[in-house]
């Protein structure tokens, strides 16, 4: 199922509940347009407020961050 959710609680509720989330990212400067595994989400208040996703790359790296930005769309397992 792909879903752009419309806010970020429901993310949240299926992270925190031990459930990935699949990203397809565009444009994002170090992926340009690549599916990534979310894992962990923060956010951050300095200078404005920022939501990034922390992620699996399929690259080797389980730690990246990634801005909600440049999440296009947010597919889910049931």
């Amino acid at each position: 199922i792909c879903l752009c959710f419309t806010g970020a609680q429901t993310r949240l509720e299926y992270i925190y509940n031990n459930k990935p989330l699949v990203l397809l990212l565009q444009e994002a400067p170090t992926y340009g347009d690549h599916y990534v595994v979310a894992t962990g989400y923060h956010e951050f208040y300095y200078n404005g407020h920022t939501r990034m996703y922390q992620v699996n790359d399929g690259w080797g790296s389980t730690q990246a961050n990634v801005n909600d930005n440049y999440v296009a769309c947010i597919t889910y397992l049931k």
